[in-house]
């Protein structure tokens, strides 16, 4: 084939960083271009809990350093990809431009589903998935008092159990009245929700998020609904949620 064939990696995960780093050592002259709105470079999230619990400095998070893309002649595109046109070999993305290709990888994992709530735009809310989330959380941790946490399965119990151990007062809002229903039966979720509540968790089923109200910018009160019961209103500082993560 005449010329170097170009690969575009959209996602700088493990996955994608592993496939670019691959793809360099397979073809020295290929073209590698790696698209990602995550300007970090890839970092261990399964540590990103011991982050949370001040286990592990930021330092550590990293699994390739800021030099990674430069030593290995890979461009990399701080950009979010708008669409794909697959028959013209083209991807467009939210800073106006067009990226060709030969070959693309599709590498961008999941993203956090957010709250549809009023409020969801004030300081102290956030989502669970990036490291930028998580320095969120951390940099408002010596404010905040008691926290949120809107969601199910590994990740929402991982950060109740850290924000417990580090003596925060911690309402964990389920929109089931069973834990992680996906992989859980019941006896395994009541097993699950009776030791939340042993440790001190106020534990809400059948509950969701309604509205975030806040004071300058900043959350204060989270008013929640019950599903089959009146509105309730709790003060707060923090909110979290750690709902199901969608592609």
């Amino acid at each position: 084939m005449p010329g170097n064939i170009s690969y575009l990696i959209i996602g700088n995960g493990i996955a994608g960083v592993t496939a670019a780093e691959l793809l360099r050592n397979e073809d020295s002259a290929a073209d590698i271009t790696v698209i990602a709105d995550d300007p970090f470079p890839v970092y261990y999230r399964p540590a990103l809990k011991d982050y949370l619990a001040g286990r592990v400095r930021e330092d550590k998070l990293w699994a390739r350093p800021n030099s990674f893309y430069q030593d290995h002649r890979i461009r990399f595109l701080s950009d979010r990809v708008l669409g794909i046109q697959a028959g013209q070999h083209t991807v467009q993305v939210q800073s106006g431009r067009e990226v060709t290709y030969d070959r693309l990888l599709l590498a961008n994992g999941a993203r956090a589903s957010r709250l549809n709530c009023p409020g969801t735009d004030l300081v102290g809310v956030t989502t669970l998935r990036t490291v930028a989330d998580y320095q969120a959380v951390v940099s408002h941790l010596g404010t905040s008092r008691r926290i949120v946490v809107s969601g199910s399965g590994t990740l929402a119990l991982e950060t109740i159990e850290t924000l417990r151990h580090r003596g925060y007062q911690v309402t964990h809002l389920l929109r089931k009245r069973t834990f992680w229903s996906e992989v859980l039966d019941a006896t395994a979720s009541d097993l699950v929700l009776q030791q939340e509540r042993r440790d001190g968790v106020d534990v809400r089923l059948e509950e969701e998020i309604a509205e975030l109200m806040g004071k300058n910018g900043e959350v204060s009160v989270c008013r929640w609904i019950a599903l089959c019961a009146q509105a309730l209103r709790i003060y707060m500082q923090r909110v979290i949620s750690s709902k199901r993560q969608i592609q």
